[in-house]
Parts: C-alpha cells; sequence; structure tokens
C-alpha cells in the first residue's frame, strides 16, 4: 500500500528546541513520548535524545516502557499512565518509574518490590477535577503517607488540570 502521508522529523530542530525549553525551564525538561512519540517514532526520537545527555523521559504505558527499554534506551522512564497492580513487576524488572492513582496498586508494587529485593520508586497523581484518575486531592497526603508506609520511594507528584484557562 502506498503511504499518503509523511512527517520527516527535523532532529536539528528538535535539539534546538530542547536546548531552548531547558534553558528558560525552571526544573528538569522531560520528554514525552506516548503513543510513539505522537506518530513520530519514540524510540528513535529517545535514542537521538539520549544521546543528547537527556536523562529522563515519559510514557503512557507499561508497552511503551518495555519498547524503549527493549530498544536499548538506559534513561529514566516514567509510566504517566496508572500502574496497574499486574503490571508492578514487570515494572519493577524494567526500571520503569510507574504512576501510582490508587492504594491497591502501591501495594502491589511494594509487595513485587520485596519479592524482588528492590526498593520502589513512583510518582503519584492526584485528580484535581478531571474525575477520571487519581488520588481525590483532599486526601492527597494521608495517600502520600499511606504509601511511603509501604516503602515506596516517592519522587514526584502531579495533576492532569481539569481546565488550563482558569486560575485555580
Amino acid at each position: 500500500m502506498e503511504a499518503r502521508a509523511l512527517v520527516e522529523v527535523d532532529l536539528g530542530a528538535l535539539e534546538e528546541n530542547y536546548r531552548l525549553l531547558k534553558a528558560r525551564a525552571r526544573g528538569e525538561v522531560v520528554p514525552v513520548l506516548k503513543a510513539d512519540a505522537y506518530g513520530h517514532g519514540a524510540l528513535p526520537i529517545a535514542r537521538f535524545l539520549e544521546a543528547r545527555g537527556v536523562a529522563r523521559f515519559a510514557v503512557a504505558t507499561l508497552a511503551e516502557g518495555r519498547a524503549l527499554r527493549e530498544g536499548g534506551v538506559k534513561g529514566e522512564v516514567l509510566l504517566l499512565g496508572s500502574l496497574h497492580p499486574l503490571e508492578a513487576e514487570e515494572a519493577l524488572r524494567l526500571g520503569l518509574v510507574p504512576t501510582l492513582s490508587t492504594l491497591e496498586a502501591a501495594e502491589a508494587l511494594a509487595q513485587r518490590a520485596r519479592a524482588l529485593g528492590l526498593t520502589p520508586r513512583a510518582h503519584l497523581e492526584v485528580d484535581t477535577g478531571m474525575n477520571r484518575v487519581g488520588f481525590p486531592w483532599e486526601e492527597a497526603l494521608p495517600a502520600l503517607r499511606a504509601v511511603e508506609a509501604l516503602g515506596v520511594r516517592v519522587e514526584g507528584v502531579y495533576s492532569h488540570l481539569a481546565t488550563a484557562g482558569e486560575d485555580a
């Protein structure tokens, strides 16, 4: 079948854009490569950026994280999608950093980590109004304490804002 559309990624522009963002950011810039880098090729983009010093990436799913690992990406990979308890062991074995949005997932991660002799790391997602996923905002601090009590090292907390154009 003949291709009807072609996307050509200008790697020089990608590198320059990353450099500019990094220079202006007050924190770390983490390339989000979910959905195959929005159809632009997550693995080649991750390899390109990693060769230029990028140490952390984010993807949506365990399968996307696995694909980066199988493709040789060594940097940290954050899973933005909530970890399902049945995915805990594979995430740990691959060295991926999951997002936790339930205590059930945190308990599964902690249990599998203990069995493997690992210290689990994770980020927490807080629901601030999207009403889709995450610990309810009013329960965020108790959830953080409960997850840490399980032995999970919480390295970040984030949310998906329901309305980006309004003041909080």
